[in-house]
């Protein structure tokens, strides 16, 4: 207790005083001696007496060799605290020795994929990098971040952190630092698959599975939902045995964790849980796989923000491999003011306050790597998955510095976007059976947000526009979809402005589908609700939503979920699917009637639907955490069965919104893939000097 609260002077004198103790009341080669010994040693390295602490963690190894049989696993946890000591003083050599007798006791003593193992092998790759031996290092840090992704199926275990933040330095995130840091380094060797592999499983892959599960277990019946709420128990166990010190724990994982596998195994022949077994065989994801969801000339550009650095790994069709580091150290900033001038609504792509942060981004982000890309060559597409703050930044529309004028890369390349490489490869996994594109189009327009009182019956988004500075989010020229009129309170959500061009999108949109001989089921308010969109019945070809959406701050939704007081993820507030919400009809801000969570989207049948299109602002952010990539709707879209989205990066002009929707649906039904679509109709606005804010922020994601 004295050690956490920062107390050492303090603790050193108790941990003296009951060492003193022991040794007078137990026999001098007492386990518990060694302990003592050990928590000792820990005090003065915190306290910087480093001899001293080594002096303390040798006599605990020889106490331990003289009571404990050889391989007995706390006899590797002394090897490893000598070479943590050894490390601090800068006898690198001398600690991977240390390292390496912990590590050949606990792959010996230790079910394989153990945390303990994953933990000596961080550290003697770091040992390695500080002894500039990449070569050295990267074997070992890449089976500690397999092994630590390996564990991530487990509920208890998350890429945030399996321990104290201030005192765990074998985290998923650090491991995945050090291998970045390794693999870049100027002697490093050409990258392993293995690594590859690492890279491409980073980002969501925890967060997915359990997210599924979590939906799946809601509806699920009969022997399905048995063996779901199973899964989850013996996932929970292993966790907690993976983590325990008992030595019977240890030995129970092994048992434990074969009964996980018959499970699974029975999961994958059970035709109602089809959805998550697909999602059990993704655990990793490697190199040929993500080529085989590849087009011919595309490349994969997978970006990773990993403390105050910035990476980007580059996977081929043909399986060229690449991994840089950026060396500008100022992207945050950059894409912060970035986003900062796209507030600006009537902003066109040549002048100047836009072009110039588009330029200084292409420059920083695109130029290092255009020879690796092959851009100007062979390249004809790009599949980006973003990281962190990098996520929200408009990739086509980086302008390359050109006398001529704006030249953004969306006019030398087509873009894509995935939440995660997992996605990619889900996603091109589909079955191709399950097209339906004779099913009917569901469209659903909300036009209304106002609460019914007589001041607010009349009122419209440019009225929200001209509320008093201090609930005005940004100044702007043209009227969004993003009007929140203010930021509720303890017990109240978000106020939204009223849309007006969400009628005549939905109707208009009618009109071609039926023109075209599709299929229509849309939805005006008020009768555009969440109990109407949970009530369509079959898959839909197409899903189309004409409303608000937003991402949740969690404190503000909080004591809504206290009420619920439900032990379940659905329920948790800072859950990413519990913040990105799309409002529909029936929304009062005083409970979550009229809110479609993404929890509730990923449990709709969207099982082979074409496309989900969110035709609101900020529909593509959600919870951009480094390290997840964006967990948000498109992501809960796809879990359920959807091909792919468009969403948006910032807020879109209400009034310019369905003329270019109507363009992108008349490209596609005349042939055109999505993604030809929506690049003919972006080139088409830009051509014509419309606002960026009237065609820029829509993105696709998914397939093509």
């Amino acid at each position: 207790m004295l050690s956490a609260l920062r107390r050492f002077d303090e603790a050193l004198e108790k941990h003296e005083e009951a060492l003193a103790i022991q040794r007078a009341a137990l026999p001098a080669r007492h386990p518990d001696i060694a302990t003592s010994l050990n928590n000792l040693a820990y005090v003065l390295s915190a306290l910087r007496r480093f001899d001293e602490a080594l002096e303390k963690h040798d006599e605990a190894l020889m106490s331990q060799r003289a009571a404990l049989p050889a391989g007995h696993p706390h006899i590797a946890s002394s090897f490893h605290n000598i070479g943590s000591v050894l490390t601090d003083l800068s006898r690198h050599h001398d600690a991977v020795q240390s390292y390496q007798q912990a590590l050949e006791i606990r792959r010996e003593a230790l079910p394989d994929n153990h945390p303990h193992t994953a933990k000596v092998l961080h550290r003697l790759a770091r040992v390695f990098g500080e002894l500039d031996q990449p070569a050295q290092g990267l074997p070992h840090t890449t089976e500690a971040l397999n092994i630590l992704l390996n564990n991530e199926q487990f509920p208890q275990i998350s890429k945030t952190l399996w321990g104290d933040v201030t005192e765990v330095d074998e985290s998923v995130p650090e491991t995945l630092a050090l291998l970045l840091e390794l693999a870049t380094h100027p002697e490093a060797p050409e990258l392993p698959t293995n690594t590859v592999t690492a890279l491409l499983t980073f980002k969501g892959n925890a967060d997915i599975e359990q997210g599924l599960i979590s939906i799946l277990h809601v509806t699920a019946t009969g022997p399905l939902k048995d063996r779901i709420t199973q899964l989850k128990a013996l996932q929970a166990d292993v966790a907690r045995l993976q983590y325990s010190t008992d030595v019977q724990d240890l030995l129970r994982i092994q048992e434990v964790t074969a009964q996980l596998q018959q499970l699974e195994q029975q999961i994958h022949t059970d035709p109602e849980g089809a959805r998550l077994a697909e999602e059990l065989q993704l655990r990793m994801i490697t190199p040929p796989a993500v080529q085989s969801a590849l087009q011919d000339d595309e490349a994969l550009l997978n970006l990773f923000v990993s403390g105050d650095a910035v990476y980007a790994q580059i996977l081929h069709q043909d399986g060229r491999h690449h991994l840089h580091r950026y060396a500008a150290s100022d992207l945050e900033a950059q894409v912060g003011h970035l986003r900062q001038v796209l507030a600006d609504t009537c902003l066109l792509l040549h002048e100047t306050p836009l072009l110039h942060p588009l330029q200084g981004l292409y420059v920083a982000l695109i130029t290092p790597l255009a020879g690796l890309l092959g851009l100007g060559e062979d390249l004809k597409r790009l599949v980006i998955s973003g990281d962190g703050f990098l996520y929200g930044l408009p990739w086509d529309l980086l302008c390359a510095p050109d006398a001529s004028g704006a030249r953004p890369l969306l006019a030398q390349v087509s873009i894509r976007l995935v939440p995660t490489p997992w996605d990619l490869l889900r996603l091109h996994r589909l079955p191709s059976v399950l097209a339906i594109d004779t099913n009917p189009a569901v469209l659903l327009g909300v036009q209304s947000f106002e609460e019914h009182v007589d001041s607010d019956k009349d009122a419209t988004e440019t009225g929200a526009m001209n509320l008093p500075p201090e609930l005005r989010s940004a100044p702007v020229r043209f009227a969004t979809r993003s009007a929140v009129m203010t930021t509720g309170g303890a017990d109240s959500l978000p106020r939204y402005g009223n849309l007006s061009g969400t009628e005549q999108e939905i109707r208009m949109l009618t009109a071609l589908l039926t023109e075209r001989g599709r299929s229509v089921v849309s939805h005006l308010s008020p009768e555009a609700s969440e109990q109407t969109l949970l009530n369509i019945g079959v898959a839909p070809w197409m899903l189309h939503f004409s409303t608000h959406s937003d991402v949740w701050d969690t404190e503000q939704t909080r004591p809504l979920y206290q009420r619920a007081e439900r032990a379940d993820p659905r329920y948790d507030p800072a859950h990413p699917f519990s913040q990105a919400v799309v409002l529909l009809d029936g929304y009062t801000r005083r409970n979550f009637q009229g809110v479609l969570r993404a929890w509730e989207l990923g449990s709709l049948n969207l099982r082979g639907t074409e496309m989900v299109i969110f035709s609101s602002c900020n529909s593509g952010l959600g919870d951009m955490t480094a390290g997840r990539g964006v967990a948000g709707l498109s992501q809960a879209a796809f879990l359920a069965g959807a091909q792919r989205t468009i969403t948006t990066l910032w807020p879109v002009l209400d009034a310019t919104t369905p003329e270019w929707m109507g363009n992108v649906y008349k490209a596609r039904l005349d042939g055109a893939s999505w993604q030809d679509a929506v690049r003919k109709e972006k080139l088409r606005m830009l051509g014509e000097e419309q606002p960026v804010s009237a065609w820029a922020p829509f993105v696709l994601n998914g397939l093509p």
